[in-house]
């Protein structure tokens, strides 16, 4: 082919090249050349050095090492954007000779503030592209920075909850009388820090052992007593507040065994039983008598009339507590056994209860027969306070949870379930149990706590652990309420 003709033919070469970084960009140069190339006044022959080796070249580095009779240096094309650091991403280049003469180029990228890349010298970019990579490093500064503060607050979120942390809750014991064992060992577990002897320094909890009323002038802090919670869990009080519940709601609070209060209703109780045995001769029903201070079994006698209520005057000085006796009780091994959880009333405003997940279960040491006027007065049989049976011959201590006569509430529900019974049901009607009982509470604890905590006067907050005795037959009947 002569120089004439390839003067007439031009030809489009185009190089497609790939970042090797990128997640699939590409960039297409178009180089506009004769074809066959000159070198000076000749023209180079397809297939012998130049563009022709060049072209046979298919690597990532340069195609072609030289140009046979070329001058000057080579032009690699390259693609991906510029990193903010000022360098660039590993690329494939490809050279092109150039002609003599081609200064301005030179000129034109010193003007424009190219940097040629590690391999080779580089081609000006196009405008457009100049702008984006200058827009993607000023983003990209921007993006540091917002990243950079994010940290930082990060930091001095964690750096906060770490001295809160640190920071160890303070107990006030010096008040604490009862289960004093149980107190410090749970402040030794929590890592808290008790001051038997009090604090001049504020105190975040303040553990009394009876009432509110045992520290004086307390603007701060949490005190475990409810004001008015030691009258509201005596015997009376309680059966009031529930009996009056079970009147407006009588299917919701059949739960709870009917009660009478003496002396003042010992008369209504007379004439109820009397008119109960007229409707129901086969009615042969047991009553338990609870002194309304009473604690730890004292006291406690059961009866199957009225008329043998003890010593009629001193019911004047020792007012009672008189309910229908359940004498038909679940029973574990023959004996009979009662409930004790433990539930937490961390605030009245707004009413918030928790409850234990387990408990105890405390079993008479006499297995258990329906009442007779001979087995009356075998409180072994009858009543499961500890403090009795521990004085009985057959009480048996044990270190497992499982058998002895105390024992977790989560084996009673494990036996019952070998039984047949549907703990999921019995657990589910303790619950409501729990809650209607504290419920009835509620509107009269609200009157002592304003009482003494005005609405914004400066006070301690308060809560209250308590322990409800529960007796199962066909659904949980309630026993005394006790507070720790």
């Amino acid at each position: 082919m002569g120089v004439t003709d390839g003067l007439n033919h031009k030809r489009v070469v185009q190089e497609r090249i790939r970042e090797a970084g990128g997640p699939g960009q590409c960039l297409t140069i178009k180089a506009a050349q004769r074809w066959p190339p000159r070198l000076g006044n000749e023209a180079v022959k397809p297939g012998t050095g130049g563009l022709g080796r060049a072209a046979e070249c298919k690597g990532s580095g340069h195609l072609g090492d030289k140009h046979s009779g070329t001058q000057g240096g080579n032009i690699p094309v390259r693609s991906g954007p510029r990193l903010a650091s000022g360098q660039q991403e590993s690329r494939r280049s490809t050279r092109f000779g150039r002609r003599e003469g081609s200064e301005d180029r030179e000129d034109q990228r010193a003007k424009d503030g190219y940097k040629p890349a590690s391999r080779g010298t580089s081609c000006p970019p196009i405008p457009h592209r100049r702008a984006e990579h200058r827009a993607a490093e000023s983003r990209g500064a921007r993006l540091a920075s917002r990243g950079s503060q994010k940290q930082e607050v990060k930091n001095g979120q964690k750096k906060a909850e770490g001295r809160v942390n640190k920071r160890q809750v303070t107990v006030d014991s010096s008040k604490a009388k009862t289960s004093l064992e149980a107190l410090k060992m749970s402040i030794k577990q929590l890592k808290w820090k008790e001051f038997p002897m009090g604090r001049r320094l504020p105190c975040d909890i303040y553990w009394h052992g009876v009432s509110f009323h045992e520290s004086d002038n307390l603007s701060s802090g949490r005190v475990n007593k409810f004001p008015g919670m030691a009258e509201m869990v005596r015997k009376i009080n309680l059966s009031r507040a529930v009996r009056t519940m079970q009147e407006l709601f009588p299917e919701e609070y059949n739960f709870y065994p009917q009660s009478w209060i003496l002396p003042e209703e010992y008369h209504l109780f007379v004439a109820q039983v009397r008119l109960g045995k007229e409707n129901d001769p086969t009615w042969r029903p047991t009553f338990i008598v609870k002194p309304d201070g009473g604690c730890q079994g004292d006291g406690i006698y059961l009866i199957k009339d009225p008329s043998e209520i003890r010593m009629m005057g001193s019911l004047q000085n020792r007012p009672s507590v008189v309910q229908e006796y359940i004498t038909k009780p679940l029973l574990i091994d023959k004996l009979k056994f009662d409930i004790r959880l433990y539930v937490l009333i961390k605030s009245l405003e707004p009413l918030e209860i928790y409850i234990a997940k387990d408990g105890l279960s405390r079993f008479c040491t006499e297995p258990y027969q329906e009442p007779n006027h001979k087995n009356l007065h075998h409180v072994y049989m009858h009543l499961t306070n500890y403090s009795l049976n521990l004085h009985s011959g057959n009480y048996v201590h044990s270190d497992s949870m499982h058998t002895g006569s105390k024992r977790t509430f989560s084996s009673v529900l494990y036996r019952l379930s070998a039984k047949g019974l549907d703990v999921k049901k019995v657990w589910s009607d303790i619950i409501s149990l729990v809650i209607k009982t504290t419920l009835a509470l509620v509107p009269e604890l609200k009157v002592y706590y304003q009482a003494d905590i005005p609405p914004g006067k400066p006070g301690p907050t308060c809560f209250q652990v308590l322990y409800i005795g529960i007796q199962t037959q066909l659904l949980p009947i309630q026993l005394p309420v006790f507070c720790i």
